[in-house]
């Protein structure tokens, strides 16, 4: 487990997965998150309401830097919209201590060998949204 507010950077797939995981980050640490939605259940049936995107975003830009988008449909841009994952490490790859090839290597490594090049295109779209 990651300590309170010992992650450098948060990867969030969806808004409130950041408000979720939020306390994790340190202070100077920087957000990465998908601002396509995911609803859960209770959203979908009505029983609950799914917080403004805009409004997760401007909260958690108090405290943190952050970058958000819409990775899923830079994904689709890429070829697929599967490839989601991939574009938020090409974005996240930007504050790592390794190597853009090697992450490219390994992303090439786990991905069935026809989505490839799909792959690789959502990883560099993701790295370019980072300034």
């Amino acid at each position: 487990m990651i300590p309170l507010k010992g992650a450098d950077c948060l990867l969030a797939l969806e808004p409130v997965e950041a408000l979720r995981y939020i306390d994790s980050l340190a202070d100077d640490g920087v957000v990465i998150m998908n601002t396509e939605a995911v609803h859960p259940v209770t959203v979908t049936t009505g029983k609950a309401e799914y917080p403004d995107v805009e409004s997760i975003v401007a909260e958690l830009k108090k405290t943190h830097r952050v970058i958000a988008f819409n990775a899923t449909e830079k994904a689709a841009e890429a070829g697929s919209r599967q490839a989601m994952n991939v574009v938020l490490v090409g974005a996240v790859s930007n504050f790592l201590p390794i190597k853009t090839e090697t992450l490219l290597e390994r992303v090439k490594e786990m991905v069935p060998p026809k989505t490839i090049d799909t792959n690789v295109k959502a990883f560099e779209m993701g790295r370019s949204m980072v300034e």
